[in-house]
């Protein structure tokens, strides 16, 4: 299918453009299934934003004894993990590399969160960047070119990227070697496949790539478009400074009505006590007069004090 970017907005278009490149993680995995509940990880691998690999290891789920090879799970069958660590007791350091992350991009971040947080380890609400529902949302489909699109497949976002042979990822995955100190060997039973790897790195790659297509189309709208832009932006805020000013003395004056009004009956019952006392009627009158006046008479206060 054939993408475009699209105009979706300046409040968009500067928010994107001003996303961080550097100091995150792209996290990718096989799994049982496509299921949120239910399924589990069976692969795991996280890269730097260079393509940098930090950590990979295939893992034996928690729950899941049988499940089918498939795209899902990258072919991996339940015999090739059946002796291996769950994913848990890589805790540690998997969640050092996510809080020393200033932000995580992965390919479905609700999909992904799930499934890691269901091996009890936890992706951070902060700064969680979804590849796939951001770049849906600034391109359009050839037939639709006014509308986000409507759905997207990371094989799309490789191809409208022109990664199609991982060229770019894979060389950052070459320099990294095999040998890494998430994997020293290359070679145990928990090694992963070489496309868990691409995937995360191409998952880095595609999100810088999208950041810079946002800050080239921020530049080719000129300086004299965002100057123009700031100074309407002042000139709104200056308004509703202005419009809140107002708000804020016709509160006031209210709340100084409010408060006469009050205090207007405090004085009218203060009255009736007197005159209730001068005619010698019962106490039990002007007792409650009496309240009545104290209570206008607090409320007239605190309008005042508004």
């Amino acid at each position: 299918m054939e993408y475009s970017f699209f105009d979706q907005g300046d409040e968009r278009l500067l928010e994107v453009a001003q996303l961080p490149l550097q100091d995150g993680i792209a996290i990718a995995m096989h799994t049982t299934g496509y299921a949120m509940q239910g399924d589990e990880v069976v692969e795991l691998a996280i890269t730097d934003m260079e393509g940098k690999l930090l950590f990979a290891k295939r893992v034996k789920p928690q729950n899941i004894e049988d499940w089918q090879a498939s795209e899902a799970s990258g072919g991996i069958t339940p015999s090739d993990v059946a002796d291996l660590q769950e994913l848990y007791q890589y805790e540690d350091e998997v969640m050092e590399l996510v809080e020393n992350a200033s932000f995580v991009v992965c390919e479905h971040l609700p999909f992904t969160r799930a499934l890691m947080e269901a091996s009890w380890i936890a992706l951070p609400d902060y700064e969680g960047f979804d590849l796939n529902e951001e770049f849906r949302k600034s391109h359009c489909t050839k037939d639709y070119r006014s509308e986000a699109a409507t759905a997207v497949a990371f094989p799309d976002i490789i191809h409208y990227y022109g990664l199609d042979q991982g060229a770019e990822a894979g060389a950052s995955i070459a320099a990294s070697g095999a040998d890494s100190p998430a994997n020293p060997s290359g070679q145990d039973a928990a090694s992963p496949s070489e496309d868990v790897i691409e995937k995360a790195a191409l998952i880095a790659a595609c999100y810088k790539k999208l950041v810079e297509e946002h800050a080239n189309q921020r530049d080719a709208k000129g300086a004299a478009y965002w100057e123009a832009y700031e100074q309407r932006l002042a000139e709104e805020a200056a308004q509703n400074a202005s419009k809140d000013v107002v708000a804020q003395i016709r509160e006031k004056r209210l709340n100084q009505m409010n408060g006469l009004l009050w205090i207007s009956g405090a004085i009218i019952f203060i009255s009736l006590v007197i005159q209730l006392y001068q005619r010698g009627y019962d106490t039990g009158f002007m007792v409650i007069a009496g309240a009545v006046a104290v209570f206008c008479l607090i409320r007239g206060i605190a309008n005042f004090r508004k």
